[in-house]
């Protein structure tokens, strides 16, 4: 392993030798980018930087410091449950805490979001503080995209290529312009644990061109394993935020059922249901066993007892798909399923609204954010043009679910759609289907036409 590690280590000096005169990009073509704050279903996963809410890392190591003194550096990386507005696109924030001999030292609150058409993600900017006594004392270093003339950069790109070299930060009026040179891939072993695939970066700052830089390693799967003399000492989940929704569960004894059906591809599965009011309080778990290329369906009362559950978080296998079957409770009955969510959307547009005596159109909407929300509902004819809007709520907070019915408060518009926007992301399931009390009962779910994961303004304005 060590005798990899070395040829790893040789080989990227070679590559970092010839590459020397090759400038660092800077024009990452960011205006073709789809920005989102992490990684959805059939999104390619970037490794080697977790945008996951609750992925913890920590790295300890001793340092020698201006004097020659040695210390004991620690560092904790935690991604947040926070969301950031940063040039107009929304960032997930990641902490990072760095403690020298037990003292805190520094706490910075950086911004990145993922490019959807790459998986490169970008670098939006940083808050920082630093410490001494247990006070602050500066914010050396601080920047943010779209202020003083600063871009974003690339963290880590979405395609490893050795000898690329890419700027981190563009934010020359702050004194902040780090860059990082992919300069090996490799073996190594690091607290008796081996790893594979490592990527090897040199990371330096063009204010300071002829200083050697740093070297930092990232392995698959768990990202920033080593930082100069720092190592990886401990990491995993510090917390979990519910990734894979149901937005819908019908309420009991009002004319519709919800049936929760599994769909198991791979190996048995134990899916952890989380269950919701609609206030956003969260009841105990649900752990439900499915075997291995297995189907199942529960009637959700059976399944979550006489709580009144108004949606659920999913957590499992991503090889067992989960849904829900709506139906009416009585008469000649066709039901719709749908499919879990897990795209966090800002902004959706769905087919048109067109309602009467018979039928109606409803949306049920979850906020996943982290922040209270104004929701908005805007209705469009034919043509685009705004003909109608209503306020949905103003201060929505994080997991609490919003139901509407559009016929109580929009005008009919045949030929036209409607559009659900709002300012913290959200997600929803929209339902076509015919009034209770008819001698048919049929429902179904609306299309969603197009969806929006960054901030928009609210069509017509």
């Amino acid at each position: 392993m060590k005798t990899m590690f070395v040829f790893g280590v040789l080989l990227g000096f070679f590559n970092h030798i010839f590459a020397q005169d090759l400038p660092y990009t800077e024009d990452f073509r960011i205006e073709d980018c789809q920005f989102s704050t992490r990684h959805t279903r059939g999104q390619t996963i970037n490794p080697y930087f977790i945008m996951e809410p609750g992925w913890w890392i920590a790295l300890e190591g001793q340092e020698e410091d201006d004097e020659g003194e040695i210390e004991t550096v620690r560092v904790e990386i935690t991604v947040l449950n926070e969301i950031r507005l940063v040039a107009g696109v929304m960032t997930r924030v990641i902490e990072e805490r760095e403690w020298i001999d037990d003292e805190l030292y520094e706490v910075s609150r950086n911004f990145y979001a993922i490019c959807q058409a790459t998986n490169d993600i970008y670098y939006f900017g940083e808050e920082v503080d630093f410490y001494e006594d247990g006070q602050i004392v500066n914010h050396d270093g601080a920047w943010l995209a779209g202020e003083n003339g600063a871009e974003p950069g690339i963290i880590m790109p979405g395609t490893v290529l050795l000898g690329s070299r890419f700027m981190q930060e563009i934010a020359e009026e702050d004194e902040a312009m780090d860059r990082a040179e992919i300069v090996s891939i490799m073996e190594m072993e690091i607290g008796g644990q081996n790893f594979e695939d490592v990527i090897l970066t040199l990371d330096s700052s063009a204010l300071e061109p002829d200083e050697p830089g740093e070297e930092k390693y990232y392995a698959p799967g768990i990202g920033n394993v080593k930082d100069g003399e720092k190592e990886l000492i401990d990491y995993g989940w510090k917390f979990f935020v519910p990734k894979r929704w149901q937005s819908h569960v019908t309420r009991m004894n009002h004319g519709f059922e919800t049936q929760i059906r599994f769909v198991n591809r791979g190996d048995e599965a134990e899916m952890i249901l989380t269950p919701y009011n609609a206030q956003g309080d969260s009841y105990e778990p649900v752990i439900q066993t499915i075997a291995a290329e297995a189907t199942l369906k529960r009637n959700a009362q059976d399944l979550f007892g006489e709580v009144e559950v108004s949606h659920f978080s999913i957590e499992g296998s991503d090889e067992c798909l989960v849904f829900a079957a709506y139906q009416a409770s009585a008469g000649n009955r066709i039901e719709a399923v749908v499919a879990e969510q897990s795209q966090e959307m800002m902004q959706a547009t769905y087919f048109e609204a067109a309602w009467s005596d018979a039928f109606f159109d409803g949306v049920a909407l979850v906020h996943t954010g982290t922040e209270e929300a104004a929701v908005t509902v805007v209705q469009l004819d034919a043509s685009g043009n705004r003909v109608g809007q209503a306020s949905l709520s103003a201060n929505l907070m994080p997991f609490q679910k919003l139901q509407f019915v559009l016929g109580d408060l929009l005008e009919n518009q045949p030929g036209g759609k409607f559009v659900v926007h709002s300012t913290q992301p959200f997600t929803a399931i929209a339902l076509r289907g015919t009034v209770p009390g008819l001698p048919f009962a049929v429902l179904w779910s609306n299309e969603l036409v197009q969806f929006h994961t960054t901030p928009t303004s609210v069509p017509g304005e």
